[in-house]
């Protein structure tokens, strides 16, 4: 098995977390989400929206000193979606 993150431009909401992109975030619609996992899918035509920046979902962040402790250093915080 393997993955591939999709980046995108930094999204504005997430800038104080990173600057330099921004994850690909799928909006959790059971539609998109089948036609983004079907092999029969071959025209991207139909993903386009999907290249925009874009929070689909309210987000929860937390700074963390290093992702191979994760302790918390600050107070986790809400990220409204778009």
């Amino acid at each position: 098995m393997s993955f591939s993150v999709i980046t995108l431009p930094p999204h504005p909401k997430l800038s104080n977390i990173h600057t330099k992109a921004s994850p690909l975030l799928l909006p959790p619609e059971p539609e998109l989400i089948n036609a983004w996992l079907d092999d029969n899918v071959t025209d991207p035509v139909i993903f386009d929206d999907l290249l925009k920046p874009r929070i689909p979902v309210d987000l929860i962040a937390q700074q963390i000193d290093k992702p191979s402790s994760y302790n918390s250093i600050a107070e986790a915080f809400e990220i409204r979606s778009d």
